[in-house]
């Protein structure tokens, strides 16, 4: 039994010069690939760079912002030496007053030129509009801001409303037969009250102040709280400016 052997010219080479063009073509893809890449990162990257500026100027209005409330809220810190030699009870609170029918609401302090509460507000839009525009982290830490004053109004100043509230309706059921007039017109504070209720309103008025001096510091506590975090992405942002 015999076979017959064929010899193929030609195709071999053929083959060889058909894959090394591929394999070149291939190759050439991936380097265009590769430098449309860099070129589509290093755009990403100047521009970027383009807006630090824009960004850096808005973290510095808003640490210089900071440092503003946080002066003007230390002067509402302060004791002031004149009123000490009367009780506490008789001295002139700072933030919240109780109205005439024995109601906690905020006060207008000249010191702020508004309420405590009207003054965080139109603070934290101001901190949110600078900061909303800086990055993702700056807006994070906003968030984290106003979550925490809220929840040191909750814990510190909720509790003293709902007393107010209990002694309103306290006094309420005790005058009702004696000071109808007094109730139903909203002058809760005409009333002549004994010596207890008396006493309970002082204490009332105490622990009033005591709570504002304590939701002072706390609201200080987080605004430095705050510039510290500002800084810390302000020098971050300041390098990648240099780099």
């Amino acid at each position: 039994m015999g076979f017959n052997v064929t010899k193929v010219y030609g195709k071999t080479d053929t083959w060889i010069g058909f894959l090394g063009s591929y394999i070149g073509s291939v190759i050439s893809g991936f380097v265009t690939l590769f430098g449309v890449m860099l070129s589509l990162k290093f755009t990403k990257y100047e521009a970027m760079k383009d807006k630090l500026p824009e960004k850096i100027e808005h973290l510095e209005e808003c640490i210089d912002f900071i440092d503003e409330n946080i002066d003007r809220l230390s002067v509402l810190e302060r004791v002031d030496v004149s009123k000490m030699a009367k009780l506490i009870h008789l001295r002139p609170t700072k933030l919240y007053e109780l109205d005439p029918n024995y109601n906690l609401t905020p006060k207008k302090n000249p010191n702020i030129d508004t309420t405590i509460d009207e003054y965080l507000k139109s603070s934290e839009k101001t901190i949110r509009k600078h900061l909303i525009k800086v990055n993702a982290e700056a807006h994070v830490r906003q968030n984290q801001f106003s979550h925490r004053l809220k929840k040191h109004y909750d814990v510190i100043i909720n509790p003293i409303k709902q007393r107010v509230e209990n002694f309103q309706s306290i006094i309420i059921d005790a005058y009702m037969e004696t000071h109808a007039d007094e109730i139903t017109t909203g002058y809760l504070v005409r009333i002549d009250l004994n010596d207890e209720h008396r006493t309970m309103l002082n204490t009332i008025i105490r622990d009033i102040h005591l709570a504002e001096l304590k939701y002072l510091g706390s609201i200080i506590e987080i605004h430095d709280g705050l510039k510290d975090d500002m800084l810390v992405i302000l020098g971050r942002l300041t390098r990648k400016l240099d780099y």
